[in-house]
């Protein structure tokens, strides 16, 4: 019999980790005092951290926040079939409403990440995934694909996340903070909330700063273009 969680953990790698007898129990402790689940949980936070951290400290980035991932790994979003069927029975944005859109990412939310300034940023792009999310509620069940996901990003929004929203149609959401302590503190919060929840899964990432890169390959002299 294959249970939730035996379905979670295929989808993560396993290391091994040696510690010193100490060390070891200072960390058995921190997992008991701060609710988490396993010793495998506490590293694996601890280690996003470090690693948000670090791309925090390039000199020659500029970070503006951080996010907090929320992954529901029992849910899909649209793809294929159904998501070619979605785009073409659904209406298109009203004109008054896409211009407007188009003015808030041209005006507000790229100047605003440009210059690492979050409030406007975070105000931008909350409303920017309302008007998304309502607009496609009829595909996808609702402002978000998952609706445990949505109640997640309902307790960190009312615990003052800078911005909340869906990746795409979802299920993975996510949350924008100030700093890479608070983004932890939440996902200990929800943690905790959680705890049923195996399918649920709450990580704490660095954005990258930088654009998406396209490779563009030449053919092999004598291959004909498209063969191969």
């Amino acid at each position: 019999m294959t249970t939730k969680e035996d379905k979670v953990s295929t989808l993560v790698s396993r290391i091994s980790v040696s510690l010193p007898p100490d060390l070891l129990a200072e960390l058995d402790g921190m997992v008991e005092s701060r609710g988490y689940g396993s010793r495998s949980q506490a590293i694996g936070e601890m280690v996003n951290y470090q690693l948000a951290e670090h791309k925090r400290s390039l000199g020659n980035e500029v970070m503006a926040g951080t996010l907090t991932l929320l992954y529901n790994r029992a849910a899909r979003g649209l793809h294929g079939a159904s998501e070619v069927a979605a785009f073409r029975d659904l209406p298109p944005f009203a004109p008054q409403q896409a211009a407007h859109l188009a003015r808030l990412v041209l005006m507000q939310i790229l100047p605003a990440l440009a210059e690492a300034d979050l409030e406007p940023f975070g105000r931008g792009l909350s409303e920017l995934q309302r008007a998304i999310g309502d607009h496609f509620a009829p595909a996808q069940g609702g402002r978000f694909t998952s609706r445990r996901v949505a109640a997640a990003l309902a307790v960190l929004e009312a615990r003052g996340a800078c911005c909340v929203g869906q990746s795409s149609w979802g299920p993975t959401g996510f949350a924008i903070v100030d700093t890479a302590e608070r983004a932890q503190e939440h996902a200990r919060e929800l943690r905790q909330r959680f705890p049923d929840e195996a399918e649920l899964e709450f990580r704490v990432v660095a954005a990258s700063n930088r654009g998406a890169r396209i490779r563009i390959q030449e053919p092999a002299l004598g291959m004909p273009q498209g063969a191969g």
